[in-house]
């Protein structure tokens, strides 16, 4: 059976506070009907003692009326006390009755019943002729005045017994409410906690899904599982990302295609500046020779420029499968800094290497590319006279590379931006050609390709720091 899913986000939230809200509702819905309970069994106890104790108190009252009437009317034999009497002893007997329809103990229910009858025979005797001898009928008023007190007394005793019951039912009560929000209260976190997953899972998976894409990760299919608004967000992204990645492969395509059609007549237009400069077409004046100077250098840089975008290209084709092995990056440093003295010599900058032997597991040709173009964007934008250091060393298990230059440097927000394709942070120092904006994205792609890493470290008065980290081979 396959579980409920809401069709909304907005329905998902609902539920899930109804639910979470449900075992607190039900707890303070359950506390408040024990205290009702608890109060209204107080107030009928409360009552039932007072009731009890006024009626016992009304009936020791009425005895001491009946016997004093009895012992005037014993005295001086008028028929007014007796009738006093009779009339003492109504009220007597209705206040009686009204006691044995109270919900009394057994035992107060007998004593009750022993004094209505020991009553009846005193008034029997009594209601003879006064020559009949009434004195042992005056003499049971006494015990009966003690009955009555003592269910006085016991009715006393029944308000400390109710007020003792009370408290026992309160501390019950107590008890199960206690009881209960140790219950509720772990099962309202149970759907608290089942209910944050459940909201909290969608949304990580879009934000993983918008993260691979700004990444350029465009082959992984995005499928976002709960409330089917969010799943139908996740179908657009989804969408999106082939959107993309047909986009991606058609400039890939675009690239490649423009670097090799752009060889070909570059090929022939450096033949031919090579054929100007040897001269072979007859000789040159000192004009026309700094003219063809001019002409093999912009050769080069444009020949540069396409081996840029031909590298780019394959790099976003994923077709840049390295070959790892062994390398000396020392020696490849040292091989990429002889390749670039004629511009340092040119600059007169100060180039200051400190490098340890250092083997790395990785691919002889892509390092020398991310050499070469850290050291092509240091020589380029670092003013004539300036400095440029390297260093390369070991640590632990990785070789560190750092590329230090004292030129303009990068701002901290272009930190991440300047290995995008195509971005360039500053302008190009003047009279110096301005680059592709593809050596760092490269150099990056190839770095990630190896197991590395480079970062720009803002740790330097002047000028930019790049960090290359490589796998070390152990030694």
């Amino acid at each position: 059976m396959a579980l409920y899913r809401p069709k909304s986000f907005v329905k998902l939230v609902l539920l899930g506070f109804c639910l979470v809200a449900f075992p607190l509702i039900l707890g303070i819905v359950v506390a408040t009907v024990a205290v009702d309970r608890l109060a209204e069994r107080s107030q009928q106890a409360v009552y039932r003692a007072v009731v009890v104790t006024q009626g016992f108190r009304a009936l020791y009252d009425q005895l001491l009326t009946m016997e004093r009437h009895a012992r005037q009317y014993q005295v001086l034999g008028d028929a007014e006390l007796l009738d006093a009497y009779a009339a003492a002893r109504a009220r007597f007997r209705q206040t009686a009755a009204n006691m044995a329809n109270l919900p009394l103990a057994g035992a107060q229910q007998q004593q009750l019943q022993a004094m209505l009858a020991q009553e009846e025979a005193v008034s029997a005797a009594l209601r003879q002729p006064p020559a009949a001898p009434q004195g042992q009928a005056l003499s049971a008023f006494a015990a009966l005045t003690e009955t009555a007190r003592q269910l006085l007394a016991e009715s006393s005793d029944l308000v400390d017994r109710e007020v003792a019951a009370m408290q026992a039912a309160a501390s019950a009560a107590q008890r199960t409410l206690l009881w209960q929000a140790v219950g509720l209260v772990p099962g309202a976190l149970l759907f608290t906690a089942i209910f944050v997953l459940l909201i909290a899972r969608p949304i990580r998976q879009l934000d993983h899904a918008i993260r691979r894409l700004g990444e350029g990760d465009f082959a992984s299919a995005i499928a976002i599982r709960g409330p089917r608004d969010l799943e139908q967000v996740g179908q657009r992204l989804d969408w999106l990302r082939r959107r993309l990645q047909e986009l991606e492969a058609a400039k890939t395509k675009f690239l490649r295609n423009v670097s090799h059609e752009l060889k070909t007549p570059l090929t022939a237009i450096r033949e031919g500046v090579e054929l100007l400069a040897e001269e072979v077409v007859g000789p040159l004046t000192a004009q026309q020779r700094e003219i063809v100077h001019i002409l093999r250098q912009k050769c080069v840089h444009l020949h540069k420029l396409i081996e840029d975008l031909l590298r780019f290209s394959v790099v976003q084709a994923r077709q840049a499968v390295p070959a790892l092995k062994p390398v000396p990056l020392h020696r490849v440093l040292e091989e990429v800094t002889v390749d670039h003295k004629p511009v340092l010599i040119a600059k007169k900058l100060h180039l200051e290497i400190a490098a340890t032997e250092t083997l790395v597991w990785g691919d002889d040709e892509k390092l020398r590319i991310v050499i070469d173009n850290l050291l092509s964007n240091a020589v380029k934008y670092t003013p004539d006279g300036g400095t440029i250091r390297i260093s390369l060393q070991r640590r632990s298990d990785a070789a560190i590379l750092d590329v230090v230059d004292s030129g303009p440097g990068i701002a901290p927000e272009d930190k991440e931006r300047v290995f995008e394709a195509f971005y360039q942070s500053t302008p190009s120092p003047q009279g110096i050609i301005s680059g592709s904006g593809l050596g760092l994205a490269i150099a990056k792609e190839y770095l990630a390709a190896l197991n590395g890493r480079i970062e720009v470290l803002h740790d330097v008065p002047t000028g930019a720091h790049f960090r290359v980290v490589l796998p070390a081979q152990p030694a």
